[in-house]
């Protein structure tokens, strides 16, 4: 998912790479994320459903960052087929988190 939304340049950019680079940090960072839906040249698009949100989940479990902020598209794209997702949803995407005590600002 991380590929059909951000399209890197180097091919081999993985999320376990940028993960073992925020490692260095050991939690004093802030970590930001666009939750979004929608679709890019034929391909689905959403790093909301129950499985990409468990693997965001791990990660921020992982990293345990100081402070997270979550937030979603807010201006026009170049992917006229991308949906902002809802402040309720965030709310909920953000609520184990919370629990757990995490962080967690919303811009939505």
């Amino acid at each position: 998912m991380m590929r059909r939304i951000d399209l890197p340049v180097n091919t081999r950019l993985d999320v376990a790479t940028i993960i073992r680079g925020l490692e260095i940090f050991q939690g004093d960072f802030t970590l930001q994320t666009c939750f979004l839906r929608g679709e890019h040249d034929g391909q689905p698009i959403d790093n909301t459903t129950p499985e990409e949100l468990a693997a965001w989940y791990d990660a921020v479990r992982h990293l345990r960052p100081r402070q997270i902020m979550i937030y979603v598209i807010d201006r026009k794209t170049p992917e006229p087929n991308l949906q902002k997702i809802s402040r309720a949803e965030m709310e909920r995407i953000a609520e184990p988190l919370r629990r757990e005590g995490f962080s967690i600002q919303i811009s939505a």
